[in-house]
């Protein structure tokens, strides 16, 4: 089943971002230069897809997921990671199957930057 889930997370991100399985049943996501609105459409791509992935396994299973961006406040990775960790658990608390955002002070490398888009391979780009 987490490899089906792996496999769906792959074909809706780029070559340059990351997935790391981090704990049981929790993955992280880095998408280099995307912003929240971004990361909030990847995430929710994603979490439609599993919800509506009928052919791969025949366990269905539902997404509840956590988005934040890395702040210029942030001390560490730490705490980048603890603000998606609360929005996870928002979207818990808030019925599951979702995707909820972190408030994020002083977003860092935001100013200036327009959203990823769609490049012509379907993956996400940035138009930095």
């Amino acid at each position: 089943m987490i490899r089906v889930l792996v496999e769906l997370i792959r074909q809706h991100i780029r070559q340059s971002d990351l997935i790391v399985r981090f704990g049981g049943e929790e993955f992280l996501l880095l998408l280099p230069n995307t912003g929240l609105a971004g990361a909030a459409h990847v995430a929710e791509t994603i979490r439609h897809e599993v919800a509506t992935n009928r052919a791969a396994d025949p366990v269905q299973f539902t997404l509840s997921i956590g988005i934040t961006i890395v702040s210029r406040q942030d001390l560490d990775i730490e705490e980048t990671i603890a603000r998606a960790d609360g929005a996870l658990y928002q979207a818990k608390r808030e019925g599951k199957d979702r995707v909820c955002s972190a408030t994020v002070p002083d977003p860092l490398g935001s100013r200036g930057r327009l959203p990823p888009d769609r490049g012509e391979d379907g993956r996400w780009e940035s138009n930095s």
